[in-house]
């Protein structure tokens, strides 16, 4: 038996991508910077699906654990960095990965507390702990025309609740 010949450009015979709007009910949010654009043009080529938006999980296209690695080798030719597939499985949805590569792991906010010991600890938030909270428009109360008062001291952690939540939506501060 042989294997079925190439065409004549030299490339690999590929099968036809499916439409995203078949496999996934998540409204279509477009990657804006160059940096998630590869990463969604790597994810809907490994997936085999026409394109991947922004809200979109590795799992909505069936993403198994084997198109991770796929995905990570792909990804680490373009950003020249270790790309784990727990990564992609852990952090499914398109953005978060996005997060998790290009930024948003570096601290935000360090909140301390003497704890039930008396001796200090510190907590260091990260920015992807933060924005996450926030991506789709945030809780009620949040966003434009909403004003919220500062009531949390800043070494509390629902000081970050109230400080980038508001400004994350739109919102102001008073």
């Amino acid at each position: 038996m042989s294997a079925p010949a190439r065409p004549e450009t030299g490339e690999s015979p590929r099968r036809p991508r499916q439409l995203r709007g078949d496999l996934c009910e998540v409204a279509y949010r477009e990657s804006r910077s160059a940096s998630s654009r590869a990463v969604a043009d790597v994810v809907a080529e490994v997936l085999g699906v026409d394109r991947v938006g922004l809200d979109d999980s590795f799992y909505d296209f069936g993403g198994t654990p084997l198109q991770a690695i796929s995905v990570c080798v792909r990804l680490e030719k373009i950003i020249g960095r270790t790309v784990e597939p727990a990564d992609i499985l852990e952090h499914d949805v398109l953005a978060d990965t996005v997060a998790l590569l290009f930024g948003g792991a570096g601290a935000a906010l360090a909140v301390f507390t003497s704890g039930s010991t008396g001796r200090p600890k510190g907590v260091v938030l990260p920015h992807r702990a933060i924005t996450r909270m926030f991506r789709d428009g945030g809780p009620a109360g949040f966003g434009h025309g909403n004003v919220m008062p500062q009531t949390a001291p800043p070494w509390w952690d629902m000081y970050a609740y109230e400080l980038f939540g508001q400004l994350m939506t739109g919102g102001t501060r008073s």
